[in-house]
């Protein structure tokens, strides 16, 4: 190897020393000028930051790198008077210091990623959750490998130890052997395949720095919890979220140092993210000491862009209104500026936490501060979960939002309400909530539930709670994602799925339960189908035209939900498994006379199907595509006035 080549060799071999040691030397350059704002001594800190950039300078002139070797040289002598306490290192001096580094990263090579730059004003698109999300010694497919051979490994040490129990001589040390390379196995995974927090901070930091000069104010960032380790590629989603996060702190919340010094404030901003693990949750919480916010301006601009009608806004509290700021497109702003203005900001971190299957939400104090709240599971794709039976359906709830679960008492408070816990509660049924059923009154002595979102509680009885555990979340179809009540599926113990509930939604109807009965009775329709994507298209159909609409995915349950309510009409899959359509509706035809409007529904159009339909006694039959193109409503609507004109007939 000539010496060419060995420069080349050793250049490559730098490179990642060098983003580290870059890194760690950012870290320090922010330190030194956050203590010279201060007034503080920083002498451990200036010693630290020489020695780095020592290394660095040494290491690239090695190297042949002899730019890089230039810059970290020059970063010395601007360092030498801070270093020899003549003075501190003021914002200008940090800046060169920073820009000089940014330099150097790029000289050592061109192409690699900026690991300590990060701009001030970041662009507001959307991040992917892949940005930056892979480490290359671990694909996703080779960690899977891996895990797989540790489990072999461990089933064999099982099977080993087994057989020695059994008599087998020599075999005992040798279990404990497999044993413990399994578990070494398992820990590296662990170690290689996760990612500690506190590495995501660096470059928020000089995002905080940077975007703080800009907006010609003073901020600074902490945390706590940092060594909280969570799965690389969760990490990776987490980065955008806590960027938008930190910006719309800065920009929104932090107040300019002369109106910090006038509310008795400091006037550096204080910004702080906190981690925490709560079971197999990762709450991520970014609070600020700033002005909070203003709910009279955010009132003001859904008015302007129409994001509520008026009449719907008056009956929001401050807390409610304040979430307005995760909607899509929403911004307080009526001009696009460098930070903010186009309306992605919250929108994107609340969208990003639901897609890992958590959730966010804001709490904020006029003149004191706002905190926006993340959960999301520590591992991708998996949550725990309390699974539910509501009526004919299993359902999961997030088992963050449960904040309690008991039997009902059969002697209560009076009227409604019941005390869980020292809660005081006024229970409604979850499955009439979901319109599984006709709403039951009958919830004392069952399995009760006080469900929370943000600072609201809320109770609701099921028929019985079945079990709690991690549970792997998988998307809903489009169909079901557009109601706002479920959030994603589970897999079951038992294979199959069940529909997981959004807590804002569960407790918003369970509080709101008496103002929905007050409206008054609306039509009643109830929908037959064991698809669960072809239920919930057929119920938001029907909604949209003031129906209520009860769900059934079988014979059984659609029967017994005709014994408790007069629905005006019946939507039947033709192809049921166990009693096929037209014989349910020649049963429900048989009970309930000519009361109801009975349509059968298929999946394709079929010469015959209307004449087989009519011998069912069904009123009509569409093809699924007709009801979606909105044939199945219009006939319902037309059918039941004939049948009212008819009864108002001499």
């Amino acid at each position: 190897m000539d010496e060419e080549q060995l420069k080349a060799e050793l250049a490559r071999a730098f490179e990642e020393e060098a983003r580290g040691l870059a890194q760690r030397s950012g870290e320090l350059i922010l330190a030194l000028e956050s203590a010279g704002r201060q007034g503080a001594q920083a002498a451990p800190q200036a010693e630290a930051l020489a020695r780095l950039l020592h290394t660095l300078k040494g290491s690239a002139a090695i190297c042949g790198l002899n730019e890089a070797s230039r810059l970290a040289h020059a970063m010395e002598d601007a360092l030498a008077p801070v270093l020899a306490g003549r003075q501190g290192l003021g914002p200008e001096q940090a800046d060169g210091m920073l820009a000089s580094l940014d330099a150097l990263l790029a000289a050592v090579r061109p192409a690699a990623p900026r690991e300590v730059a990060l701009p001030s004003a970041a662009p507001d698109e959307e991040a992917g959750p892949e940005q930056g999300a892979e480490d290359p010694r671990l694909t996703p497919a080779r960690s899977a490998s891996l895990q797989g051979l540790a489990e072999r490994v461990r089933s064999l040490a099982l099977g080993l130890e087994a057989r020695a129990r059994g008599g087998t001589p020599g075999l005992a040390g040798l279990a404990q052997s497999a044993l413990d390379t399994a578990r070494d196995l398992e820990e590296e995974l662990d170690t290689v395949g996760t990612l500690a927090l506190s590495d995501l901070v660096p470059p928020l930091r000089r995002a905080v720095r940077d975007l703080a000069r800009d907006l010609g104010k003073q901020a600074e960032l902490s945390v706590v919890g940092g060594d909280l380790r969570v799965d690389r590629r969760m990490a990776a989603a987490l980065r955008a979220p806590l960027l938008h996060l930190v910006r719309n702190a800065l920009d929104h919340g932090i107040e300019a140092p002369q109106a910090r010094d006038a509310a008795g404030k400091h006037s550096c901003g204080a910004l702080v993210i906190r981690a925490e693990r709560q079971g197999n949750l990762l709450s991520l919480e970014v609070a600020d000491d700033g002005a909070g916010v203003d709910t009279a301006r955010v009132r003001q601009r859904a008015l302007e862009t129409a994001l509520l009608p008026p009449e719907l806004l008056e009956g929001l509290d401050n807390n409610q209104v304040a979430q307005l700021l995760f909607s899509p497109g929403f911004s307080t702003r009526s001009t696009v500026g460098k930070v903010s203005g186009r309306g992605v900001g919250l929108d994107v971190v609340r969208s990003q936490a639901r897609a890992l299957g958590g959730d966010a939400y804001l709490v904020s104090r006029p003149g004191q501060g706002t905190r926006v709240q993340v959960s999301v599971p520590l591992r991708q794709g998996a949550l725990p979960v309390l699974l539910a039976q509501c009526g004919p359906a299993l359902v999961a709830l997030p088992l963050a939002a449960v904040a309690a679960c008991g039997a009902a008492p059969k002697e209560g408070l009076g009227g409604r309400q019941v005390r869980l816990r020292g809660m005081e509660l006024e229970p409604a049924d979850l499955a009439g909530l979901l319109r599984l059923r006709y709403p039951r009154p009958a919830w004392r002595g069952r399995p009760l539930l006080a469900v929370q979102h943000e600072e609201r509680l809320a109770g609701v009885w099921v028929d019985a709670v079945l079990e709690e555990g991690e549970r792997r979340v998988l998307p809903l179809p489009r169909a079901l994602g557009s109601q706002g009540v479920y959030q994603g599926a589970v897999v079951l113990p038992q294979g199959g799925l069940a529909p997981l509930l959004r807590p804002d939604w569960l407790v918003e109807a369970a509080l709101d339960k008496g103002q929905a009965q007050a409206l008054g009775r609306r039509r009643q329709a109830l929908v037959v189908d064991d698809s669960l994507a072809a239920r919930a298209m057929q119920r938001t159909l029907l909604e949209a035209m003031g129906w209520e609409v009860h769900l059934a995915r079988g014979a059984a349950e659609a029967l017994e939900s005709a014994q408790s309510c007069d629905y005006e009409a019946v939507v039947c899959d033709w192809n049921m498994p166990g009693m096929p359509g037209p014989e349910i509706l020649q049963r429900l035809r048989k009970e309930k006379g000519r009361r109801a409007v009975l349509v059968l529904v298929s999946a394709e159009g079929a010469l015959g199907l209307a004449e087989a339909a009519h011998r069912a006694g069904a009123d009509a039959w569409f093809s699924k595509q007709e009801c979606a193109e909105g044939r199945l409503g219009a006939y319902l609507e037309r059918a039941l006035r004939d049948r009212e004109e008819d009864a108002w007939e001499p």
